[in-house]
């Protein structure tokens, strides 16, 4: 009995349980997929901030960037489905290299090498309506030239000569007052200094205008001597601009809203000028004007002149010319 006890086996031992297989997971592993196209990205975006900076600041001349981008905006979905087939292997790598220099090509065609296309003109000429007595002329402009002036037989007239725009024209009498439009139409293939846009509106000296102009980066010649305006407000972007008022009007209002541009502006004798500016001008000149305040300035007649004209100028990086004739 005894015998039987030492010699019983001991009961075998529990195996111990199987290890788990832990993984380790890099996070760097997936934020390494689509990196490249992420920086393509941010490239494009900074490129195109730099573009707009260099615009607002004069280095671009008349070079509308905003127009460029509204025509570049697909290349967002060709990045992201390049960045998808960048993940394809060899043939996804393939097809977006040749893919890559598509785009290049395509966009140094259209924007780089296009050649000028044929200069088209195109007349208009508005008649004033029946008991109208003062008439509101809006201009809607893109990037070129734009030139105004009196001398109108009707009571607005003058012709688009461009390579790639037209001019809708609109007319509508409401009471004694006269609404026109002028918008631009543009179908944009190059680079502006290679397709000529020049507009020219000649103006009634006749009837009291009020006149508006919404214009990018362009060349403004603004003759007002022959007109009667009593407002004019311009509103542009980096441009040059010639501003000659005229003394027909009794009272009247300037307003330009302008980014770095060059702005010369001539009074009439018979005027007295009150100046309002805003803005980080690089130089002014103003001759036989007097500080009245910060940023206010009153021309040496302004008490005694029977006409007077008000000019606010909110203004980029400019310089500022006044003078008198």
């Amino acid at each position: 009995m005894e015998s039987n006890m030492f010699n019983s086996t001991p009961p075998p031992a529990t195996p111990p349980p199987p290890k788990e297989t832990v993984r380790e997971v890099h996070h760097h592993h997936y934020e390494k997929r689509g990196g490249f196209w992420r920086l393509v990205v941010g490239l494009f975006v900074i490129f195109v901030g730099l573009s707009l900076l260099a615009q607002n600041t004069g280095w671009l001349g008349s070079i509308d960037v905003w127009g460029i981008v509204s025509r570049l905006w697909p290349l967002f979905i060709i990045i992201g489905g390049l960045s998808l087939l960048s993940r394809g292997g060899w043939v996804g790598g393939a097809i977006t290299i040749i893919a890559v220099i598509v785009i290049v090509g395509l966009v140094f065609a259209a924007f780089v090498t296009a050649p000028a296309g044929e200069v088209k003109t195109q007349n208009f000429d508005i008649s004033k309506g029946q008991g109208v007595k003062v008439a509101e002329v809006t201009l809607n402009h893109g990037a070129g030239g734009v030139h105004v002036q009196g001398g109108s037989a009707s009571l607005v007239s003058g012709n688009l000569e461009s390579t790639f725009a037209t001019l809708e024209t609109s007319s509508q009498v409401d009471g004694e007052i006269q609404y026109i439009d002028l918008e631009m139409d543009s179908n944009f293939r190059g680079i502006y200094r290679k397709n000529p846009n020049e507009l020219t509106v000649d103006l009634s000296n006749d009837v009291p205008i009020r006149l508006n102009i919404d214009s990018g980066a362009s060349d403004l010649r603004i003759d007002l001597s022959s007109v009667n305006v009593t407002d004019f407000n311009l509103d542009t972007g980096a441009s040059s601009l010639d501003l000659i008022l005229g003394d027909k009007a009794t009272s009247s209002r300037v307003a330009v809203d302008a980014g770095a541009s060059s702005i010369n502006i001539t009074i009439p004798r018979t005027l007295g000028a009150k100046l309002v500016v805003d803005g980080g001008l690089s130089s002014r000149n103003f001759q036989d004007f007097r500080s009245v305040g910060e940023g206010k300035y009153e021309s040496e007649n302004y008490a005694s002149a029977q006409k007077k004209v008000e000019i606010n100028i909110d203004a980029g990086v400019s310089s500022l010319n006044i003078g008198w004739k």
